[in-house]
């Protein structure tokens, strides 16, 4: 997906909401965010810090020269094991093959295009549906949900809500379980200034994270008793990341499922993830929530994470 380029010449003249510094996407409704201590901009600054750590710790697994027991590296081995399904040797004088360094550098390609999206005001970012509107809007006779800008008369329409189930009952972020939606958008400037264009806007759903989730991760986070489990270190920053990750090709890095998972449920946490890469690992490698998963754990290089737990059929 390209960045958009409206922006930057709207920015000198339109009012937009804009969090404090950290925040490089429009953002609407954040100012009041705080999940488990952390503002939007903290939480932001956590989810660019877990691409860029993602990338430097694959970056240093492809170059290595060996994979010692016990090890940081064998660590982030064992993550890149489960979550994308590389097969290694423990060995001092082996590194990973070929075939595991190639996989390696196009999940770091990944993360790298979305880092570049965080870090450019390449959409917006919406934190709960609070700053949204139904109702019939340009020619979507039938309602939609949309927002409009502050400053101007302009709209951008969240096109997954056209004709679909009508009024406040449907309003995005308040069904209890989202924590968050990528989706495209179709700004309508009011004055005809700007041309219609379809936009990528991220519902970061702040409103719906319980008191389980973190908020921001710092690099060498602190986990507590022996072989901890990834799903109890789900964050909201690597929310942030995974939909950023759906954001750098829309088409193509889905919330993928698989017929041994039950009705209805998709590859997310850390036992549908593994379960993926262990079965499809080149779905793996298009499923957002591997891409959290595996960030946030490469987030406490010094934890020697549990193994995961191999799902029966229906789960």
């Amino acid at each position: 997906m390209r960045t958009v380029n409206l922006f930057k010449s709207l920015l000198g003249y339109l009012a937009f909401e804009r969090c404090r510094a950290d925040v490089s996407w429009t953002t609407l409704g954040c100012d009041s965010v705080n999940i488990n201590g952390a503002s939007v901009d903290a939480l932001w600054d956590s989810a660019v810090a877990m691409a860029s750590n993602a990338q430097s710790t694959i970056d240093t697994l492809v170059n290595a020269r060996g994979i010692v027991p016990r090890s940081t590296n064998s660590r982030a081995a064992n993550a890149a094991k489960y979550m994308w399904g590389l097969k290694f040797p423990f060995s001092k004088l082996a590194g990973l093959d070929n075939a595991a360094k190639d996989t390696l550098r196009q999940v770091s390609s990944v993360y790298a295009r979305a880092e570049g999206l965080m870090r450019q005001n390449s959409g917006f970012l919406f934190c709960s549906g609070n700053s949204l509107t139904w109702g019939v809007v340009a020619d979507y006779l039938n309602g939609a949900w949309y927002a409009t800008i502050p400053g101007t008369d302009d709209v951008l329409v969240l096109l997954f809500t056209a004709g679909g189930p009508h009024g406040e009952a449907s309003r995005p972020c308040t069904d209890g379980e989202t924590m968050g939606r990528t989706f495209k958008g179709r700004y309508i400037s009011s004055n005809g200034q700007v041309p219609d264009e379809l936009l990528v806007g991220i519902l970061f759903c702040s409103n719906q994270f319980g008191s389980d989730w973190k908020g921001a991760l710092t690099l060498g986070y602190p986990t507590e008793g022996k072989d901890p489990d990834p799903n109890h270190y789900k964050s909201a920053a690597g929310t942030i990341l995974h939909e950023m990750i759906h954001a750098v090709d829309m088409n193509t890095y889905l919330d993928h499922t698989s017929p041994h998972f039950a009705e209805g449920q998709v590859a997310y946490g850390f036992n549908r993830c593994y379960y993926l890469a262990l079965s499809e690992p080149k779905r793996a490698l298009m499923n957002a929530d591997n891409y959290r998963v595996f960030a946030e754990m490469c987030m406490s290089p010094a934890t020697t994470w549990g193994a995961p737990r191999l799902l029966n059929a229906g789960e």
